[in-house]
């Protein structure tokens, strides 16, 4: 089993959009089977998105947040289906960070997640 695990810093991460591209470049190379990531952001201003089955999005029961159209964890399951690179994915809010972003974890799986829980 391959994993990769990682603390994005995501939206506060100068240069961001090139480094999320970079790295969606190196999951869709390595094809890990999880990636786990910590510090996954989304403003707390953002407008909610309607998430698609399409993008194979897992909602986190328990949790009541949304998720927005500057999600971390949303952009990068976008990138990785552009290049062809199915993921399952969930997104659980921890904290606020700096006042304005909603941060948390994220769990990516070439496996379909069956159930989740906050």
């Amino acid at each position: 089993m391959k994993l990769i695990t990682l603390n994005t810093h995501s939206l506060a991460e100068p240069d961001y959009e090139r480094k999320l591209a970079a790295f969606a470049g190196l999951v869709n190379r390595e094809q890990p089977d999880i990636i786990a990531l910590q510090e996954v952001n989304q403003t707390m201003s953002g407008s909610a998105v309607q998430i698609m089955d399409d993008q194979a999005y897992v909602p986190c029961r328990g949790n009541e947040t949304p998720v927005r159209q500057d999600n971390h964890a949303l952009a990068l399951s976008r990138l990785l289906k552009e290049a062809g690179c199915r993921y399952w994915w969930t997104w659980a809010p921890a904290k606020v960070g700096y006042e304005i972003y909603e941060e948390g974890l994220a769990v990516f799986s070439h496996s379909p997640i069956e159930d989740t829980h906050q």
